[in-house]
């Protein structure tokens, strides 16, 4: 897994500058009249150049930097742009100065996280701002990740993720760990069990990191990046595939607050797999979607947090196994959850819209994917 990813280099081998975001927070203020201020930091390794004596930023809504908008801010190699307008496209810039040039401005546009509340759907889903949910895949020979833009069952556009993931690490779940408005990757690997994050702009990764609990037995699988206690924060839901346990670890970014398991707190009958988090029955807690594998059947946890409140099947109470569930979120925008089915023999993809725990409809995605070694990883 590597760590940044250079977005924008300055010419020349001994010129160059990595640059990079390093941290998006939203500081609200007011009563009645509630604002928004976006705050972005940004970084950018140390200039080769010999005897800098410090840099200039700039910030600007073009893509050209003003002589009005230009700081000088000594030799650090960081700054912080503060009171930004939401879901605006900046372009922010540096340079480093000696006694005898400057070298040319390095340019990152970015754009700031719309107001959208915190662990809502678009925050897990949404990989293009555009308000719709988005399907995630991570191709399994070649570890190269892609986002298909949707507008429910059909494909609008599709990139590639700025940059392929490494060998034996697979995502497990998106989610806004930074709080900028925008998704996240989570990966884990799949023989080590260590754990890793991607900050995310849509496509574009400009940050990476471990958590607090670096490494897990990796007999658990994490099944949902979803927040839990209604915190503003996703968290982590897990399944141990050997002996049926399930766990959550509430989360505050990286950094894992409490690991607690679910109540009841294991499954006996391992055939039977949790798949994804979702609030199926529109009381505000996230429930759990459960498939048995030899079967095909489905069937809804009733959640309050953690603990366990009702089972019931789902209607229809079964689909072919050869169909996996590869997401569940509200492909259609009306407010429950929708289920995203994948055949990895034909290529096959349809959606499932539903009403509860209840199939409204089967559409047929206006795509299929033949190559089998590409994977829907989510979200879910």
């Amino acid at each position: 897994m590597s760590g940044g990813i250079s977005v924008a280099e300055l010419g020349g081998i001994m010129k160059t500058l990595r640059f990079h975001i390093l941290a998006v927070t939203a500081a609200i203020f007011g009563l009645s009249n509630v604002a928004h201020a976006a705050t972005v930091t940004v970084g950018w390794d140390a200039s080769p150049l010999p005897a800098v004596t410090g840099y200039q930023v700039c910030l600007s809504s073009t893509p050209s930097c003003v002589a009005g908008g230009v700081v000088t801010i000594g030799n650090r190699t960081n700054w912080t742009f503060q009171n930004l307008a939401d879901n605006r496209l900046y372009y922010f810039f540096v340079r480093a100065l000696t006694p005898t040039e400057a070298s040319p401005w390095a340019q990152l546009p970015y754009t700031t996280p719309s107001p959208s509340s915190a662990g809502s759907e678009e925050t897990r889903s949404d990989f293009n701002g555009d308000l719709l949910a988005d399907v995630l895949w991570q191709n399994n020979a070649t570890n190269q990740l892609a986002t298909w833009h949707m507008n429910g069952s059909t494909l609008l556009t599709s990139r590639l993720i700025s940059e392929a993931g490494s060998p034996g690490w697979k995502v497990v779940g998106s989610g806004d760990l930074n709080h900028d408005g925008k998704p996240d990757l989570v990966w884990m690997h799949q023989t080590a069990g260590d754990l890793a994050y991607w900050l995310m702009d849509g496509a574009v990764i400009y940050g990476a990191g471990g958590f607090s609990f670096p490494r897990v037995d990796p007999s658990w699988n994490l099944i949902s990046v979803r927040d839990m206690d209604r915190d503003g924060s996703p968290d982590f839901v897990w399944h141990n595939r050997v002996d049926g346990q399930l766990a959550v670890w509430y989360m505050d970014g990286p950094a894992v607050r409490q690991a607690v398991m679910m109540n009841p707190g294991q499954v006996a009958d391992t055939n039977w797999k949790p798949r994804a988090t979702a609030d199926f029955t529109g009381d505000g807690w996230p429930d759990l979607l459960w498939r048995n594998e030899a079967t095909g059947e489905l069937v809804l946890w009733e959640m309050n947090g953690r603990t366990f409140v009702a089972a019931r099947a789902l209607n229809p109470g079964s689909a072919d196994p050869a169909w996996k569930i590869g997401a569940v979120e509200d492909a259609n925008g009306d407010g429950w959850p929708d289920i995203v089915w994948h055949n990895e023999t034909t290529g096959q993809i349809a959606l499932w819209t539903m009403v509860g725990g209840n199939l409204r409809s089967v559409s047929a995605f206006n795509v299929a994917l033949s190559d089998s070694n590409w994977k829907m990883v989510g979200p879910r």
